[in-house]
């Protein structure tokens, strides 16, 4: 793995986190309810598939771990193998007891017996030599190839990660235009607000007056009473009184 691109893409998910938690404090001091319940499922929409990279990243190292430890690991096995075969005791065939020739007509020995026992044991070392190679080289070869997977996933992880911060950052701008367009309803509202609560208390003031007014109706109309019933008494003390002094009262 490339470990200049493998730095890159962490600092890349870490960017990308950062940004993330930045949004979202973001969001959250919204005053739109609506567009902040949007904005929140987008992000976790996008906090989803940064942990989903994550875990694929983690993978891939766990991978290349193994990978390394395999590879480190297999030559000695094969060093092993080869030199197992070197190591095995060639069969010796004992030589033949000396005896007595008492004529001349005895045949020699046949040479196959010792020549088969010789041959055979340098013709399995040739075998098994030549195959530990070709075990070797597809190891090699599955190493390359594990090596070229892990280095395709991993474009493809940076460009998806490039896409995100691009998503991320044009989510983040569209955000911010829509913050800025709505500042002049905001102020709209504001203002209304303001005249509301200016025709509030005015609204308030003219009940206080009206209260006051009604007191200062109720007192004059206790004096307005009062004056009648004066009246009304000054009437019967002037119109009844005399009458009723000189005995011309009738009923």
């Amino acid at each position: 793995m490339n470990y200049r691109g493998y730095g890159d893409i962490i600092q890349n998910l870490e960017y990308a986190h950062n940004l993330l938690q930045q949004l979202e404090n973001d969001v959250i001091g919204g005053k739109n309810p609506g567009q902040r319940q949007v904005a929140l499922s987008d992000l976790q929409l996008q906090r989803n598939t940064v942990k989903r990279l994550q875990d694929v990243l983690n993978a891939l190292e766990l991978l290349e771990d193994k990978t390394i430890i395999r590879v480190v690991e297999d030559p000695p096995a094969v060093e092993d193998e080869a030199n197992r075969p070197s190591e095995t005791p060639v069969p010796t065939v004992a030589p033949p007891k000396p005896t007595v020739v008492t004529q001349s007509t005895v045949a020699p020995p046949a040479p196959t017996a010792t020549a088969a026992p010789s041959n055979e044991p340098t013709s399995v070392l040739r075998n098994r030599l030549g195959k530990y190679p070709e075990k070797e080289e597809k190891s090699e070869l599955s190493t390359e190839d594990q090596l070229f997977q892990d280095r395709h996933e991993q474009e493809d992880l940076s460009e998806s990660l490039l896409k995100m911060a691009e998503q991320l950052k044009a989510n983040s701008r569209r955000f911010a235009d829509d913050l800025e367009g709505e500042k002049d309803i905001l102020r709209i509202a504001a203002e209304g607000l303001d005249k509301n609560t200016t025709g509030l208390q005015g609204a308030g003031l003219r009940m206080l007056k009206l209260k006051q007014g009604q007191d200062v109706t109720w007192w004059y109309q206790m004096k307005v009473f009062a004056a009648l019933i004066g009246l009304a008494l000054t009437a019967v003390i002037i119109f009844w009184l005399p009458k009723l002094r000189w005995g011309s009262f009738t009923l």
